[in-house]
């Protein structure tokens, strides 16, 4: 992992959200994510852990990505949203694969990449 491209990436996400991350630097917590539209929630908390960043994306293995467990759109369970498949209290948000640069992309894409793919989810 590139710690100083990661310190720089948090340090402009935090424009747009409240970042806690832990003592070893390997998971970050991201408040005030604002959901699209049909969601039980306006907004929520996102757990993600970051190996290999920035060349590997976030949400794709090994890296993954947590939401809240209990989160639902339209009533139902999103088809890539996992409870069981990660920390007490959150659901896995599984990504395939991401168009990622390592050169170009950051963290505020993700975030973008993240909303577009929770927009109308397939159930």
């Amino acid at each position: 992992m590139n710690y100083q491209v990661l310190m720089d990436h948090l340090s402009e996400l935090s424009y747009r959200y409240p970042i806690e991350m832990d003592d070893e630097g390997s998971h970050i917590l991201v408040s005030s994510f604002d959901l699209p539209p049909g969601y039980n929630r306006v907004t929520i908390e996102v757990l993600m852990s970051l190996d290999n960043y920035p060349v590997k994306p976030p949400g794709v293995s090994p890296s993954r990505v947590y939401v809240p467990d209990d989160l639902l759109y339209h009533g139902s369970q999103p088809k890539d949203f996992h409870p069981g498949f990660g920390p007490a209290g959150w659901a896995w948000w599984c990504f395939e694969e991401i168009d990622w640069d390592p050169c170009r992309d950051d963290l505020i894409v993700f975030f973008e990449l993240l909303r577009l793919t929770m927009t109308k989810p397939e159930i």
